[in-house]
């Protein structure tokens, strides 16, 4: 495609470039093979079980503890699923505690032999003094992939943005090192010699030595955040050293210089790369290129003028939008408007699936391709829950034909 179309850009959807880099980063680490794999363990357990679950509410009930169903963390999901998963775990860790104790104790008639042997498992790898570290760490780097993650899912994040945003990630990641986040700080602060290294009322496997464990700990915990940061960078390396990508952060209000004296020659680089990458498209789409240096220097002073404090979104939004200047600046605006559709994520498909999970399912599958794109556009496009006044379709579904034969509407009572 690029010898036919060589202004193509290649761009992979940088939400997926994450989920990516971060399965590359967890692999072979405590959190990827200890702390995921026990969740994908407690859902499978109480999601087959509803005695199981119902035996844990007791607990936590008899404890005065809430708690929560363990949802699914692994296979086809966003960090941010893993963030709730986890969150799940954190708020449930005592009751579940206290629950396998019980069941692993061998003094219950109706847990098997096998149940309780798995549940000993269970109950020593929640109660290590390890354990509890790593789940407060693996939270706090989740927190801050999770709004990363959520950011680059936007459907509208511009192209100018992506760098700026996992730069932003990475600088809170690697602060964690220097500086331990606040789930572990917790952790550090309650489970001490002087509290004979209990957490919140249940006390510890330490081991022989435990300020060791800490110590260890800490050390890959380091390694492991450091490893993240390298495996997003790979990920994320052409926005780093694409020059046509960089180029387009001309047109970003917030890189304008704060001198005037300095506009005459920024960004007249970059413009000249970007003419000249797009130079077919550019053309074949009426734009004078020769003209562009001079409405480039019009746009900049324009914007230093009147602009200044603007979104990027907006100020573009202003700038089509308005006659007089889309007239002005028409030849340089197919550069900026190149910029705004330039596809970075595709998340809006993997939402569009989990839509029509809602309406297709064992029971519906005779739904027509007609009905079923219907139904994905207005969830889609149509408006939210709180907003959608459904007298108006209501009132046009009972006017369309007779529903149930001598039975009245109950509006006509």
């Amino acid at each position: 495609m690029k010898q036919d179309i060589p202004w193509l850009i290649p761009i992979h959807c940088v939400a997926h470039r994450l989920e990516l880099a971060l399965a590359d980063a967890f692999k072979g680490t405590y959190f990827k093979d200890v702390i995921d794999d026990l969740m994908a363990s407690l859902y499978s357990l109480f999601r087959g079980s509803p005695k199981k679950w119902a035996e844990l509410a007791r607990v936590a009930d008899a404890i005065e503890q809430d708690v929560l169903k363990p949802v699914r963390a692994s296979g086809t999901r966003w960090i941010a699923h893993r963030e709730n998963a986890l969150r799940v775990l954190n708020r449930n860790w005592v009751s579940l505690c206290t629950a396998f104790e019980e069941w692993a104790s061998g003094e219950r008639g109706d847990v098997s032999a096998a149940d309780a042997a798995r549940m000993k498992g269970f109950h020593r790898k929640l109660k290590s003094h390890k354990f509890v570290l790593h789940l407060a760490a693996y939270q706090d780097i989740v927190s801050d992939l999770s709004i990363l993650s959520c950011t680059l899912q936007a459907d509208k994040v511009p192209v100018t943005e992506v760098r700026n945003t996992v730069d932003t990630s990475s600088t809170s990641l690697r602060s964690q090192i220097m500086e331990p986040g606040q789930r572990v700080r917790e952790v550090l602060e309650q489970c001490t010699e002087e509290s004979d290294w209990s957490y919140r009322g249940i006390s510890l496997a330490t081991g022989q030595n435990p300020e060791a464990t800490v110590d260890d700990f800490q050390a890959k915990l380091h390694s492991t955040i450091e490893g993240i940061v390298e495996c997003i960078d790979q990920r994320f390396a052409s926005f780093t050293e694409d020059e046509v990508l960089l180029a387009f952060d001309i047109f970003d209000p917030a890189n304008l210089p704060l001198k005037k004296e300095e506009l005459a020659s920024y960004g007249n680089e970059k413009l000249r790369t970007l003419a000249k990458h797009f130079d077919g498209l550019l053309k074949g789409q009426g734009c004078q290129t020769d003209q562009l240096n001079k409405e480039w220097l019009s746009l900049k002073m324009d914007i230093f003028r009147h602009h200044q404090n603007m979104t990027l979104q907006d100020l573009w939004k202003k700038m089509l939008t308005t006659p007089g200047k889309l007239v002005r600046f028409r030849n340089v605006l197919h550069l900026v408007e190149i910029m705004l559709v330039a596809p970075v994520a595709t998340a809006q498909v993997e939402r569009q699936f989990s839509f029509l999970k809602r309406f297709l399912g064992d029971w519906r599958l005779g739904l027509a391709c007609e009905t079923m794109e219907t139904l994905l556009r207005i969830c889609i496009d149509g408006p939210s829950c709180a907003e959608f006044d459904p007298k108006r379709s209501i009132a046009k579904w009972l006017s369309k034909a007779l529903r149930r034969p001598d039975v009245a509407p109950s509006t006509s009572t």
